[in-house]
Order: structure tokens, then C-alpha cells, then sequence
């Protein structure tokens, strides 16, 4: 999943009062646990309220700041790559809808991925069950100054690993191998456990036509450290078997350009 930190859920009053109510944000983990769960709050007014993140989801139980377009924002402590889905209740026992709602998820709290916007698909009917939104897969992206560009969606964390270089000097027991700074590289394993057909078939498009052979400098940027690496291809061709009936493990080796 996108790494993110931070969750913030707009909205401004509802169909039967001008006022807004949060009841309980969850950020919902790949194994089915609430990651929000007693996590710090802060609103548009400065103070949050544990309400917020404190596991009851009962209307009874909320924050209501005031009126006006306004947020809050629920801080996970640290960024997760293993949040699957947000879990959002406003007052909910007379199936009111709120209006301008929106929930965004962002890694460091100054860019944000908008998740659900009541402008651009409908305002919602509360309920006790709550309002789930999916937190977005994931899209490490690699670029080039001549206007070459691939999204690579759903990959695996990259793995980095150190790639130790041969050393000029040499002692009475054979060769001495060393981290050299100036020599060194980082290698770069990017990885797909179920890719399909159609999928496979573009990345090999990329990377062995737009990508003239695999032998230029690319940028690489790392959605889950937030960095862009100067990279190059490792290896000529993709490493890829067939996983299960058409689907595909796909790997790739980027030699990092220190």
C-alpha cells in the first residue's frame, strides 16, 4: 500500500444542522487491525480530541468543533506501507449526510493524496457501519530527461543492498575487498509478486525499447522513502516466472549511481 502517516477528513455541516461531528477515524492495516487506535489528533481549531481515535464508534461519542468547512487530522506515529483501507464515522443515528467531506492520506503532512471527495463522487448517508475508503497501491515511478516514463504499480518495497568492489590493493593472502566509497554502488531489487500479463508485457516494452536497452541513467522515485535515486539498469533483461495461471513474479536489478 502507499506509505502515509497522516489522515485528515474534511467536511461542512450536514442535511440536518450546520455543525460537524467526528465520531471515529481507523486506519485499517492488511491484517485487519486498527493502526489509528489511540493515535494523536490535532483540528483546524489546534486541539483533536481521543474521541476520535479512542475504538467507539457510537455517535454519542464525538468531537464536534463547530461549523464552517473544517478538518482534523489523525497522526499514526510513524509511516505504514500496510494501511489497506481508512474507516470514517461522523454522526451517524439519524442517516444524515455531511457535505464537503473529503479524506486524504499523506507521508509528511504537506502533500496529500485525496482518497474520497464527496464533490467528485456523491455525498454519503451515514451509518453505524461507517464510511471505508482504500488507501491507493503503491507507484514507484522512473523517468527520464528525454521524456521517457514508467509508473510501475504495486511493486514491492525496493530492497537496497550494498555491493562490495574490488580494492586495488592486494596483501601476502590474496585480494582485499573493501567498501570503497568512490567505487562502491548500491544495488536496487525492485519486485512483483502477482503481476499480470498485460502488465509484464509493458514493463518489458519499457525497459527494453523506451528504455534504449537498459543502458541510460533513469530517476527513480521511492514513494515509501520519499527520495528520487539516479539509477541505471543492473541486468539487460527482467527476471520473471509464472507465479500462478497468468500471473507473474517480476523482478528487476537498478544499479544506484552514488
Amino acid at each position: 500500500m502507499m506509505p502515509i502517516r497522516y489522515i485528515r477528513d474534511w467536511c461542512n455541516g450536514n442535511t440536518i444542522s450546520i455543525n460537524n461531528h467526528w465520531a471515529e477515524i481507523e486506519a485499517i492495516t492488511l491484517t485487519g487491525t486498527n493502526a489509528a487506535l489511540g493515535c494523536a489528533t490535532t483540528s483546524i481549531i489546534g486541539a483533536g480530541s481521543a474521541t476520535i481515535t479512542n475504538g467507539n464508534t457510537a455517535s454519542g461519542d464525538m468531537f464536534a468543533p463547530g461549523s464552517g468547512l473544517q478538518w482534523v487530522r489523525v497522526d499514526l506515529g510513524s509511516l505504514r506501507a500496510d494501511i489497506a483501507k481508512v474507516m470514517v464515522w461522523h454522526y451517524w443515528s439519524d442517516a444524515r449526510k455531511y457535505h464537503a467531506t473529503r479524506t486524504e492520506v499523506s507521508a509528511d503532512g504537506v502533500t496529500w493524496v485525496t482518497i474520497y471527495d464527496s464533490a467528485v463522487s456523491g455525498e454519503y448517508t451515514e451509518t453505524s457501519a461507517g464510511f471505508s475508503m482504500a488507501v491507493p497501491s503503491p507507484i514507484l515511478t522512473l523517468s527520464h530527461t528525454a521524456g521517457y516514463f514508467a509508473p510501475l504499480r504495486n511493486p514491492a518495497r525496493p530492497q537496497v543492498a550494498a555491493h562490495l568492489e574490488q580494492a586495488a590493493d592486494r596483501t601476502a593472502g590474496g585480494v582485499t575487498y573493501a567498501f570503497d566509497p568512490e567505487v562502491s554502488e548500491e544495488l536496487i531489487t525492485l519486485a512483483w509478486s502477482g503481476m499480470s500479463l498485460t502488465d509484464v508485457t509493458a514493463l518489458r516494452t519499457f525497459f527494453q525499447t523506451t528504455a534504449k536497452g537498459m543502458t541510460e541513467l533513469f530517476t527513480l522515485i521511492d514513494p515509501w522513502s520519499l527520495t528520487s535515486y539516479q539509477v541505471c539498469f543492473a541486468e539487460p533483461t527482467l527476471g520473471i516466472t509464472e507465479s500462478a495461471p497468468l500471473r507473474y513474479a517480476v523482478t528487476c536489478s537498478l544499479r544506484r549511481v552514488l
